[in-house]
C-alpha cells in the first residue's frame, strides 16, 4: 500500500512547525547545550 504524498508533506510541515516552536527565542548556544531540545529537533528532522 502506497502512502499518499500529501500525507508525507503534511508530516514534514508539522515537524518543521514543532522545531520552530521548540527553538523559539532560543540562542544557538542555548539550543546546543539543551540536550532535550537538541535531541527533539534532531528527531523531527
Amino acid at each position: 500500500m502506497s502512502r499518499d504524498l500529501r500525507l508525507y508533506l503534511t508530516d514534514i510541515l508539522t515537524a518543521g512547525e514543532k522545531v520552530l516552536r521548540y527553538t523559539e527565542d532560543m540562542a544557538l548556544d542555548s539550543f546546543v547545550a539543551d540536550d532535550r531540545t537538541f535531541d527533539a529537533v534532531i528527531r523531527m528532522m
